[in-house]
């Protein structure tokens, strides 16, 4: 059964909402008029408003030239760590900015933090669902506090990346799998391929799973999907896409974009440097296994299986900096639910200590860093391990209860 929520809880949302967005659009912008950052927003926008008044290829160099202009007055210095203004998503992710350049870059950029701030809250209830589960109000209450407050979501919210959107649709998409809204699911599926490193490996995922169970509706929508916007992307700029690979490979080769195994691997290659080899396929191996192992189960099965592909993926995924960490917010919620529901008061305490390691331990670690020199390589590992290690430590009664319920009906 799906967990419903208090009539107070329904009551207040319908009242309060649209106050505090207003409100908290407000806060924003003053946050917004008294601070730098946004850079990635400011790129995208700026990106978005010359392609779409002189169709102008958002992957430019003349675009990038404008971005560093407006953020320092003269062209960025890469040698001192300053924003160099790519564009990084496929140009589908224009629509998504589209709306924000009939604004100000101000007011877009305050209005879109806001957004942002919903999708952290969305996140936390996806995971809810994910996992069947109905919190105590004062644990739902910490739950939504640590979502807003937490290193890798704020973080996100002040550069404005389309990490958050990407995680909403990604988890949204396999919510809907788990209700068996198919054709919902490969939309958000296909959607999200504004986000393709964050996608691509679930998407593979889905596209096994539903050969395997026959849930043709679930792939054939994932396929018409991608096609269509592909499709229509095309048509608007037939070049994108090699404008995008270009780029992304300049962006490869001037070391600005990375994978976490290799920021780990390169920090012990000296002493170990098997690790180099061993250690992806080490993981390439374990997570190929548990592919096998949710051939044909059941959606309860698969559910963990995805929760914990994306866990060990974004250790190979292309970084620029954590933002797309914010992915594995919705699987931590779904983690703490199966701790509750199997452990009871036990699986509470358990969920705070691990709200306040988090929730704390993220930001002392970004704290002690050296200022200036960007996140430390110490930053990547503890969310992604902790997930990784929180799945394992319940597989054995998450997988086994989903069998036993797909069994009773």
């Amino acid at each position: 059964m799906r967990p419903r929520y208090p009539s107070w809880i329904r009551t207040s949302l319908i009242i309060l909402v649209p106050g505090l967005l207003i409100l908290l659009s407000y806060v924003n912008y003053r946050f917004v008029l008294e601070s730098s950052g946004g850079d990635e927003f400011l790129a995208s926008w700026t990106a978005a408003n010359i392609w779409i008044e002189g169709g102008n290829s958002p992957y430019a160099p003349s675009v990038r030239r404008e971005v560093q202009i407006t953020l320092y007055g003269r062209p960025a210095n890469p040698e001192s760590g300053e924003f160099l203004g790519y564009f990084t998503p496929p140009l589908p992710a224009i629509v998504v900015y589209a709306p924000f350049t009939l604004l100000s870059i101000d007011i877009a950029r305050a209005i879109w933090m806001t957004t942002l701030e919903v999708g952290l809250l969305a996140l936390t209830f996806i995971g809810i669902q994910l996992a069947k589960w109905s919190p105590s109000r004062l644990l739902l209450l910490g739950i939504f506090v640590f979502a807003m407050l937490w290193y890798h979501g704020v973080r996100a919210i002040i550069l404005g990346p389309l990490s958050i959107l990407g995680a909403v649709l990604i988890s949204g998409a396999l919510l809907a799998i788990q209700r068996e809204n198919d054709w919902i699911a490969g939309l958000m599926l296909a959607v999200a391929f504004i986000q393709p490193q964050m996608s691509v490996i679930i998407v593979l995922l889905v596209f096994l799973w539903a050969i395997s169970t026959q849930r043709w509706q679930l792939f054939w929508s994932t396929v018409v999907f991608h096609v269509l916007i592909l499709g229509l992307s095309l048509i608007a700029q037939p070049s994108w896409p090699f404008e995008w690979i270009q780029q992304t490979l300049e962006l490869l080769n001037m070391g600005m974009i990375y994978s976490v195994s290799s920021i780990q691997v390169d920090s012990f290659s000296s002493a170990v440097g098997w690790l180099r080899i061993g250690f992806p396929a080490a993981l390439f191996v374990f997570i190929i296994w548990e592919w096998i192992q949710v051939w044909g189960k059941n959606v309860g099965w698969f559910i963990w299986t995805a929760a914990l592909t994306i866990s060990v993926s974004i250790l190979f995924e292309p970084h620029i900096s954590t933002e797309d960490y914010v992915l594995l917010l919705p699987f931590l919620v779904m983690l703490y639910g199966h701790w509750v529901e199997r452990w009871g008061i036990s699986g509470q305490i358990a969920v705070w200590i691990g709200m306040v390691v988090l929730g704390v331990g993220l930001w002392l670690i970004f704290i002690s860093a050296t200022p200036g020199l960007g996140e430390p390589a110490s930053l990547y590992l503890p969310l992604p391990l902790f997930c990784i290690l929180g799945l394992l430590w319940v597989r054995w009664w998450v997988t086994r209860a989903s069998q036993r319920l797909s069994h009773r009906f």
